[in-house]
């Protein structure tokens, strides 16, 4: 049938004509749709591609790709096995996909399915294992790209490893609250009961200081201060916050927040003292019954210092060596005047400052610290014997010389971070230093490893304020992403000091970049120093057959060629 329509001057002809439609709302994976257990009905028509192919999940010749997909985010409120499914409920050969996390430029593929077994219409069912607290990306396509987009539900059910279905979250009754520390939590009260009690004091609007489908989490308190509970602005329905200190024979009410002034969609911040020591419960639900969703938890205290109270070379991990009793967190800020052994990994603070008089040892090689500042005052000493110190998006000050595996096998990990030392810094045969930075000592000399890593393992830099000096054991690891500028497309190491670099450049490839004939790339800027050695060996690895590098040095730094020889 062919009908022409005239209005006025204009004649608009219709045959079988379809009419543009805008795409999906969750189209993009950054517009993710918020996804829950149980049913949900979705399409995919005038959906586009922005997915990537995954080979792995190639399915006759499809490249691995899912088309005109469709995304969803889910909260993970229990361990367990859960099961994605389109099996029978679409009119269209679909596929599945899962991803860990929910950064769209950081995502883990956990698996996926296009035509699951005893699913008509080439239908599909995935099952991934998740743990509790993650977010899982959930991606929902076609076949390929010559597959007519459809619609249908998609279901998904969770199940423990009895195969018993899981309704509700892990932490639903205040018997199992799970331990937390400070840090942003991923939360989901979709499917809890309400098992606290109401309290006239916390009402709001009539809803008689109810606390609704609640959750629970445990937190000891590891110095005295204010903490701070937030949903503000980071969930996506009407939350209550409800504190408690747990007495051990009772639940004591500390403080409760509806709706908090500036937080968006009747969301929460709560403040309250704590006491290092005393163990309280955090109680995360909704203004009232039907109220549930998704969000974050936001958990940090503002406290006192802590300091060292133990014998000399007591550990760190023994609560009783600490003023406050507790083991500190990453929240804590730590004072050493006696000394200190780190003699296991897994020791955090936001920052330690070793006074005079103090040491701080790492005792063996899987001692590690994670801290944003770590001073080390003049008449302090930092004894390194082994392990991993991570000071990245923060500092290292140390009144010393600084040697790294100088011992036995030791890291400093500095990414965007200050080094300052007031004497040489050495990373010896068994140390490494992955870092991005601005370094300023005596001098830099490297006998060990040097890799230029920002955070993300994206492309970054060193800046050392004094002299460098790599010798023939020495190894620096620097990353190609492109040709245009240093630091933000490949690696590169700068100094202001006198300069002799010999050892080992290695040249890796970084996202799978690849140059081409000729690309040159200036690695090493010494035009603010003084220089005149090359390296003995320009090692490229992780780049296609035939790829070299030709080295070039002069008073100005070291740059490399591309060299490339066809296959």
């Amino acid at each position: 049938m062919n009908t022409q329509i005239m209005f006025g001057c204009a004649i608009f002809s219709i045959s079988s004509l379809a009419f543009a439609q805008s795409p999906p709302a969750n189209d993009n994976c950054s517009n993710a749709s918020e996804i829950y257990l149980g049913t949900t009905a979705f399409t995919t028509i005038d959906a586009t591609t922005d997915g990537i192919a995954h080979p792995e999940c190639t399915t006759s010749s499809d490249g691995g790709q899912t088309a005109y997909d469709v995304w969803y985010s889910y909260t993970v409120g229990a361990s367990g096995t859960l099961a994605i499914s389109t099996c029978n409920s679409v009119d269209y050969d679909s596929d599945i996909v899962a991803y860990l996390g929910d950064d769209c430029n950081n995502l883990t593929l956990l698996g996926c399915n296009d035509d699951g077994t005893g699913c008509s219409g080439y239908s599909s069912h995935l099952e991934v294992d998740v743990y509790f607290g993650e977010r899982i990306t959930i991606r929902v396509g076609s076949y390929k790209d010559t597959t007519t987009p459809g619609g249908g539900d998609i279901v998904l059910t969770l199940h423990d490893a009895n195969g018993d279905s899981i309704t509700a979250p892990e932490n639903d009754d205040y018997t199992d609250a799970v331990s937390i520390s400070e840090g942003d939590w991923h939360f989901t009260t979709d499917g809890a009961t309400t098992d606290g009690d109401n309290h006239a004091s916390c009402e709001v609007s009539g809803d008689g200081g109810e606390t609704a489908h609640d959750i629970w989490y445990r937190y000891l308190a590891p110095a005295s201060g204010t903490i701070t509970l937030s949903t503000c602005d980071q969930a996506n329905y009407d939350t209550d916050l409800v504190l408690y200190e747990d007495t051990g024979s009772a639940l004591v009410l500390v403080a409760c927040q509806d709706d908090t002034t500036g937080c968006g969609g009747y969301t929460s911040t709560l403040e309250a003292v704590v006491d290092a020591g005393n163990e309280y419960l955090f109680r995360v639900g909704g203004w009232s019954d039907g109220f549930s969703g998704t969000g974050i938890l936001s958990v940090s205290l503002d406290a006192a210092a802590v300091t060292w109270i133990g014998s000399d070379g007591g550990s760190w991990f023994n609560q009783a060596n600490w003023s406050s009793g507790v083991v500190p967190t990453a929240a804590v800020d730590i004072v050493i005047s006696g000394h200190v052994d780190i003699n296991q990994s897994g020791a955090v603070a936001n920052s330690v400052t070793v006074q005079n008089g103090g040491e701080l040892t790492l005792s063996t090689t899987s001692s590690s610290l994670t801290t944003l500042n770590l001073t080390v005052e003049a008449g302090g000493n930092l004894n390194w014997q082994g392990g991993t110190i991570n000071v990245s998006g923060g500092s290292i000050d140390v009144a010393q010389d600084l040697n790294i595996g100088c011992v036995n096998e030791a890291t400093l990990i500095a990414k965007e971070s200050y080094v300052y030392v007031a004497g040489e810094l050495t990373v010896c045969e068994d140390g490494t230093l992955i870092s991005t930075s601005w370094i300023f000592a005596e001098g830099l000399t490297n006998l060990g490893t040097i890799d230029i890593a920002s955070v993300n393992s994206e492309i970054g830099y060193i800046w050392v304020f004094g002299d460098y000096n790599q010798f023939s054991s020495g190894t620096i690891i620097i990353d190609l992403n492109g040709t245009e500028t240093a630091g933000a497309d490949y690696d590169y190491i700068a100094a202001n000091g006198s300069t002799y670099s010999i050892g080992t450049l290695k040249v890796r490839s970084h996202n799978g970049f690849q140059p081409s004939n000729g690309d040159v790339f200036t690695v090493f800027d010494t035009t603010s120093a003084t220089h005149d050695s090359s390296f003995s060996v320009v090692e490229p690895t992780s780049f296609n057959a035939g790829i070299s590098f030709i080295q070039s040095s002069t008073s100005d730094g070291v740059s490399i060629s591309a060299f490339v020889t066809p296959i």
